[in-house]
């Protein structure tokens, strides 16, 4: 007996999930998946850059993803510095509306200094000519 291999969810498959039915993007079919693959680009160069600077980006309707501090150290002479590793930690709402259990935990991580997203600034330094309004709801 063979079973199938499951088939890999790519870009592609999720920019065609958000053109079929309604969508949130106000256009026409072929357009709103130009303006999904941009809005995806620019989220990307935003989350790099942010990531580039050593801090942790968050999008309250998906997670917080970055940097958790996990060690202090003394650099000598230098100065102190810290440890930090990679952390990705989805939103309360974010599991709720996806049917997954929200478990609190004891201690929460000690996240490097959090950049909020802001539609405005990926509109305008990270991409050609989205406009907020195009992020805002490309990311909904």
């Amino acid at each position: 007996r063979v079973r199938a291999a499951a088939m890999p969810y790519a870009l592609h498959d999720l920019i065609e999930d958000c053109c079929s039915g309604r969508g949130r993007v106000k256009a026409s079919k072929a357009k709103r998946r130009e303006v999904y693959n941009e809005v995806w680009v620019a989220v990307n160069r935003w989350i790099l850059d942010t990531f580039s600077r050593g801090k942790t980006v968050h999008i309250p309707s998906l997670a917080r993803i970055g940097w958790e501090v996990v060690d202090n150290y003394d650099r000598g002479a230098g100065g102190s510095g810290y440890r930090r590793q990679p952390l990705f930690m989805p939103t309360d709402n974010f599991l709720r509306s996806n049917g997954m259990p929200v478990k609190k935990q004891p201690k929460p991580p000690f996240f490097t200094t959090v950049d909020e997203i802001n539609f405005i600034k990926l509109a305008i330094k990270f991409s050609e000519d989205l406009t907020k309004d195009q992020v805002f709801s490309g990311l909904r």
